[in-house]
């Protein structure tokens, strides 16, 4: 952790300087957590104990450190398990996968397409709770995909939304999808 915040970041490409070392770590929880719920108490089972873990480096490295609630997204490139010929696709299809109970639609239900490739990712922080567990006021702006770890990708999880674009003729056949994740932040003080 320590070679972490100031080793530089490599360059973007050959024409590029190294960019600056990470300013924090972003690490991504495994489970789901309500605003309320959202307490250094209150982590469930692995969480907890990387938590703690995060803690006692925090403490070593005089870093800072808190929970936030992380939103998710993702976009990945599919392929449709019913067939890419792009006739028959459907444009638009929306679902909950985890409040929709009705899989019996002519598509063949939610699970009806195979994920391929990652091909973009953004996280936004909110809801941050300090050491203590008390609620403090933080704006996160952009989390930067290199600041980013975890045990559990999101796609081993079950998103809360989902949206299935098929080929459109212009563009490939895509799937958005949205996580609630709990994450803990840690940077150097004074950082």
């Amino acid at each position: 952790m320590r070679d972490y915040f100031v080793t530089p970041r490599p360059a973007r490409g050959p024409l590029w300087p190294p960019e600056p070392a990470p300013e924090r770590l972003v690490y991504l929880l495994d489970h789901e957590y309500t605003q309320n719920g959202l307490s250094w108490r209150a982590l469930k089972n692995g969480d907890a104990v990387r938590a703690s873990l995060l803690r006692e480096v925090a403490d070593r490295l005089d870093c800072e450190i808190v929970l936030a609630l992380a939103d998710v997204h993702e976009t990945w490139s599919c392929e449709d398990d019913w067939g890419s010929s792009g006739y028959g696709y459907r444009r638009g299809r929306s679902w909950s996968a985890r409040y929709d109970d009705d899989d019996s639609d002519e598509d063949g239900g939610a699970e009806d397409y195979t994920l391929t490739e990652l091909c973009d990712s953004d996280i936004e922080l909110r809801h941050w709770v300090g050491p203590s567990d008390k609620r403090i006021q933080a704006i996160s702006g952009e989390v930067k995909g290199d600041e980013v770890c975890f045990s559990k990708p999101s796609v081993d999880l079950e998103p809360f939304k989902s949206e299935h674009e098929g080929y459109t003729g212009n563009a490939g056949n895509t799937v958005d999808r949205w996580y609630h994740r709990a994450a803990v932040l840690l940077w150097p003080r004074g950082g």
